[in-house]
């Protein structure tokens, strides 16, 4: 005897409105479409907290993450492939900037690859 215990159906992911990446960070998605509070009341968004140019940095990690799932499954997606170089590419303008300010943005920095060891992390 054969028993059907569930069925799920899951939507295809269309690239459609994005947010912002500091706000895609905030809400858990760069993808409005994905934005699901999980309480029934839709409690706001938490407001990340840091210094600016960190933060930029740290939301434009979490966008570029966001979107490079989106590719592992539509790898197609013009749209969503130029959103993500451009993306890569103020990342990059930034890390440059904030490494000749501050030194080593994490453990995977060219610049000056030990110092992590003896000092602290600029961020901190």
């Amino acid at each position: 005897m054969s028993e059907t215990l569930t069925m799920v159906r899951i939507p295809y992911q269309e690239y459609a409105a994005l947010y912002s990446p500091m706000e895609g960070l905030a809400r858990g998605t760069l993808f409005q479409a994905l934005d699901k509070p999980l309480d029934a009341v839709g409690g706001a968004p938490r407001k990340p907290k840091g210094k600016k140019p960190w933060l930029d940095y740290l939301a434009l990690g979490f966008a570029l993450d966001d979107l490079r799932l989106f590719l592992d499954v539509n790898p197609e997606n013009r749209e969503a492939l130029a959103e993500y170089n451009e993306l890569l590419r103020k990342r990059k303008e930034l890390r440059t900037r904030l490494e000749e300010q501050e030194g080593m943005t994490d453990v995977f920095s060219e610049s000056d690859a030990w110092s992590w060891a003896v000092a602290p992390f600029p961020w901190m």
